[in-house]
């Protein structure tokens, strides 16, 4: 633009110069006026060039994504406005981390809905940028949760101060990581003669699974002497309401007493594998494949990672607060969690709870989604908080 006013400035000095110089001197000054016209417009062309090959002020920016935008917000699966829209048009610049190569979440084609294609797109982007997303935050794979470190990656992107090379997508490392032994058995009492399958099921705690819950409905903690309603589900016995005891490590979603009432506290992993009432113990993740194998999930599905089933995710639902059929008696309400930075996501929206199978620095754990019928079997790192239930011992 200042090349284009110098320019025209320039043309006006020399229109007037030749006017005022034609007035004083012959016809001659106009073969002299139309040569300096030619070379007027060669030195366009040129300025005009040059422009087009700067970077225009909008490289900076990214198109479809308002110049205010920042985000502050963590994102999920489930997650649903416009935040995920522009979280889809980020991803989409790379394509290495393209949300989809058509439909819906492809280039053009956003959508407001956090749903497993930018799940995947965003462990992609987080492998991609591990040595600033990840390590931070002492994660050695990709989660797929844009938490605090991945935002503050993509507002550096948005901000200009860090352009985009597209590569080739990452290879993803498997969470868990391929196992060549034996799941580990978090039980106490491991069987000393181990079974010879390179991976087998961890046998579940007989003393989780044996009697039920002998016809009781429900117990009371005597800690603080909340009651608290139980259920059988096959030859299993679980709480059907989240743990509410108060201790350290544990919260109220946004600290409102109000959502510990209505769902439970959320609790850290450490503060979690104790907490139990007495008889009662935190699950293990072979305690939860034997729920979903019984809520219908086949052996080889319950092994897996991700969402797994097509309706048992619903069955452990509650009726109330979301899309639940709660056919399992489970009641499982959309308590949210607590993020690694201290913020809370997902109250109304999704559910999580512990499990007792501690990797090292991740843990098992099962969720579930609004919208989504299945049961999301996947590591979380200790820092965050979930919810917890609580398995009878025998």
């Amino acid at each position: 633009m200042i090349k284009k006013i110098f320019l025209g400035v320039l043309i006006a000095g020399v229109f007037l110069f030749g006017v005022s110089g034609a007035l004083g001197q012959k016809s001659s000054i106009y073969e002299e006026l139309e040569d300096l016209e030619k070379a007027l417009v060669k030195l366009l062309d040129l300025l005009e060039e040059e422009d087009e090959e700067e970077v225009p002020e909008t490289e900076t920016k990214t198109e479809g994504i308002p110049e205010w935008f920042t985000f502050n917000r963590n994102l999920s699966r489930g997650s649903r406005g416009s935040d995920v829209k522009y979280l889809q048009i980020v991803f989409n610049k790379d394509t290495a981390t393209k949300v989809s190569e058509f439909g819906a979440g492809s280039p053009g084609n956003e959508t407001e809905f956090f749903g497993p294609a930018t799940f995947n797109a965003a462990k992609r982007f987080q492998q991609k940028y591990a040595n600033e997303v990840l390590k931070p935050v002492g994660l050695s794979y990709p989660t797929g949760f844009v938490g605090s470190s991945t935002r503050a990656k993509l507002n550096a992107i948005l901000r200009g101060e860090f352009t985009i090379v597209p590569s080739s997508p990452p290879s993803l490392p498997s969470p868990p990581p391929p196992e060549p032994d034996p799941e580990p058995d978090p039980d106490p009492d491991p069987d000393p003669d181990p079974d010879p399958d390179p991976d087998p099921e961890p046998d579940p705690d007989p003393s989780t699974t044996a009697d039920s819950c002998a016809g009781q409905t429900s117990f009371i903690d005597i800690r603080d002497n909340q009651r608290y309603n139980m259920i059988e589900i096959g030859s299993q016995c679980w709480m059907a309401e989240n743990l509410n005891y108060a201790t350290d490590g544990s919260w109220c979603y946004e600290n409102n007493t109000a959502n510990c009432d209505n769902y439970g506290r959320l609790y850290s992993f450490e503060t979690a594998k104790d907490i139990c009432p007495s008889r009662w113990t935190l699950p293990s993740d072979a305690d939860f494949k034997e729920l979903e194998k019984h809520l219908g999930i086949s052996q080889t599905e319950a092994d897996g990672g991700g969402w797994r089933g097509s309706g048992e995710g619903d069955e452990l639902k509650s009726q109330s607060g979301w899309d639940g059929s709660n056919l399992s008696g489970f009641s499982a309400l959309p308590a949210g969690g607590r993020e690694m930075d201290g913020s809370f996501n997902g109250l109304e929206d999704g559910t999580s709870f512990w499990t007792s199978s501690d990797l090292r620095t991740s843990v098992w754990s099962r969720s579930l989604y609004s919208g989504r019928t299945g049961i999301n079997r996947t590591l979380l790192s200790k820092e965050n908080a979930i919810s917890v239930r609580c398995i009878k011992m025998y």
